[in-house]
């Protein structure tokens, strides 16, 4: 039998116009490791086997899927749109459980992503005996597979159970990883201190709009940022656990009574007053011409943080935990007896007043001219959410829940105030704060915060992503959510695709140790590895959400490296950054691991996940069974 020698090779050139795309594209194919090429004589071009661009090209004419159609994401003219919205605008202005929403529903609502407790407990002790070198997304594959174990009715997949356990699933997944302790030290040089563990979304509402009103509201009012003698946002006391003069208060002078520990930071015309009896603690952190007054008695925590004209006065007994956050002209009172959690968030010329007695649980956020009043006995549970000019009143007995929400609009919504990218920022805890404590010990600022916001919504959907058909494909068997994460996250664990930007990290790391990135990128090459982080071929002229989050980075060392790189790969063969670049660029930035990208793009794109699993709940099941072309040995 003859044997016929190999096609000649072809030129760039000519594989572009086989394929009907640029030069640039098919740099990308070779980047992302679709095509394979190699040097000519003088070393100057790049040759590829005939054989391999013919079944390159084959492959893409095959349909091995059946029409899939889909009104979530669209990808047309190097645009990105979710739901008929640009999602390069929403990632500056949204949450991202605004566009889990809006992806799963249609419309864009805040909804709060919290875990469920149980299954929060359950996750945590099974991915409690993996060893320290266990990768993030091995542990969100445990958690998610735990999290299905403990829910017996994860069957359900009528479009509203889906969305509930959905939501319940993205919070315990985020929460169920464990912190990171300690600081981190980025590309910026000097570490910042990170203060208490980010709890996020388990943390009180009360102590997130403290957080961002007393670091940026007030600086935001000045023009300025608080920054500490470290050049990062200055902590309060309450954070760092220091007393006047930024010593510690056991080296303060301060003296300890029956176990108990006070921590005061007054600054302007400030009366604070503490008397505390048993296994206490009370902290205050007041500014301005502000009266606090705390009285303690027994297993007691009680927290102040009042900035303005304010009055606060608590008085606690017994298993009581209260907090305050005031801010101008605020006048809250609390008198608690029995096992108790009274929280207060006042912001505005505010009244707030608390009487509880027995196993009760008081929340008020409060915003603008409102007076809310409180009055339960039992085992009550009440909720105020007020803004504008509002008046509540609650007055509850027995085994009573009730929740009051006032708003100068119609729209019921959470409160929130507004961060630097003038973004909502609901109280309740948000992923993006919860997630960013589990990747760096960096302590962040809101606006860091939202740049982590920003990242999730750009990742959140891709149209039919390899990740997506697999969960498509699970969703088409009637598995549980749950298995459609599972089956997702295993397609994302593939290096070409949710890990691509933790090989994009090193080579990035290694762009800032050198002035030339030259050399970077010729270490790469002389292995005979493709460049990660630049091309896709969805988007020939660039990656939009490259684009955006490495502008939303700002004036950072990690971006600079990222532009350099950019610059020399765009001059040499066209290609330009995709998102796998600007996300190894943010993780470096902020000291997170080379993995943490891999973890936030499996984060985020579980929201798209879901919402290809509705669409396919509600189409024909069992529809992906395409056939292979058999090429093996004919029966005899």
């Amino acid at each position: 039998m003859p044997v016929h020698p190999p096609p000649p090779p072809l030129t760039t050139a000519e594989v572009a116009q086989l394929l009907g795309v640029k030069p640039a594209t098919v740099y990308a194919y070779v980047s992302r490791g679709l095509l394979g090429s190699r040097r000519n004589g003088d070393g100057k071009n790049s040759l590829f086997d005939r054989r391999e661009v013919d079944a390159f090209l084959a492959a893409r004419k095959r349909p091995t899927t059946p029409g899939i159609r889909t009104g979530i994401t669209l990808i047309s003219d190097g645009t990105l749109h979710y739901r008929g919205h640009d999602a390069i605008a929403l990632a500056s202005v949204a949450s991202f459980e605004e566009i889990v929403a809006l992806l799963w529903t249609g419309t864009r609502r805040y909804e709060t992503l919290a875990p469920d407790p149980r299954l929060l407990r359950l996750a945590e002790d099974v991915i409690a005996p993996l060893p320290g070198t266990a990768r993030h997304t091995d542990r969100l594959r445990l958690i998610v597979a735990a999290a299905a174990a403990g829910d017996p009715l994860r069957f359900d997949t009528t479009p509203a159970a889906v969305i509930a356990t959905s939501r319940a699933l993205l919070g315990t997944m985020v929460a169920a990883l464990p912190p990171v302790a300690g600081e981190a030290v980025g590309a910026r040089g000097k570490p910042r201190s990170k203060g208490s563990a980010i709890e996020g979304l388990t943390s009180g509402g009360s102590e997130l709009l403290f957080r961002d009103e007393m670091r940026t509201g007030l600086a935001e009012s000045s023009g300025q940022e608080a920054v500490s003698d470290s050049g990062g946002p200055q902590a309060t006391t309450a954070e760092t656990g220091l007393g006047q003069a930024g010593v510690p208060d056991s080296e303060d002078g301060s003296a300890d009574v029956a176990s108990a520990g006070g921590g005061h930071a007054g600054t302007n015309g400030t009366s604070s007053t503490h008397t505390s009896t048993g296994d206490t603690s009370n902290t205050h952190t007041s500014t301005g011409d502000t009266s606090n007054t705390h009285t303690s008695t027994n297993g007691t925590s009680n927290t102040h943080a009042g900035t303005g004209d304010t009055s606060n006065t608590h008085a606690s007994t017994n298993g009581m935990s209260s907090m305050h956050a005031s801010t101008n002209g605020t006048s809250n009172t609390h008198t608690s007896t029995g096992d108790t959690s009274n929280t207060h968030t006042s912001t505005g010329d505010t009244s707030n007043t608390h009487t509880s007695t027995g196993d009760t649980s008081n929340t008020h956020t409060s915003t603008g001219d409102t007076s809310n009043t409180h009055t339960s006995t039992g085992d009550t549970s009440n909720t105020h959410t007020s803004t504008g000019d509002t008046s509540n009143t609650d007055t509850g007995t027995g085994d009573t829940r009730d929740a009051h929400s006032g708003a100068e609009d119609t729209q019921a919504r959470l409160p929130h105030v507004v961060g630097d990218l003038g973004r909502p920022q609901p109280v309740g805890g948000r992923i993006a704060e919860a997630l960013w404590g589990r990747l760096t010990g960096w302590e962040a600022t809101p606006r860091e915060h939202n740049l982590l916001d920003a990242a999730l919504i750009l990742l959140a959907d891709h149209d039919i992503a390899a990740s997506t058909l697999a969960a498509r494909v699970a969703a088409s068997t009637r598995a549980h959510p749950y298995a459609v994460v599972g089956a997702g996250l295993a397609a994302l664990d593939g290096p070409l695709h949710g890990a691509a930007s933790s090989l994009a990290f090193p080579l990035l790391a290694g762009v800032l140790e050198k002035p030339n990135p030259i050399d970077a990128i010729a270490e790469r090459l002389r292995a005979g590895e493709p460049v990660p982080g630049f091309g896709h071929r969805l988007y020939p002229d660039g990656d939009p959400r490259a684009r955006a989050l490495l502008d939303m980075l700002g004036d950072t060392r990690a971006r600079d490296a990222a532009e350099r790189l950019s610059e020399v790969m765009r001059a040499r063969s066209g290609v330009r950054p995709n998102v796998d670049l600007a996300l190894a660029a943010l993780t470096l930035e902020y000291g997170m691991p080379p993995d943490a990208g891999e973890t936030i793009f499996a984060v985020a794109r579980t929201a798209g996940w879901i919402a290809h699993a509705l669409e396919e709940y509600a189409d024909r099941p069992s529809r992906f069974r395409p056939s292979g072309d058999y090429a093996g040995q004919v029966p005899g």
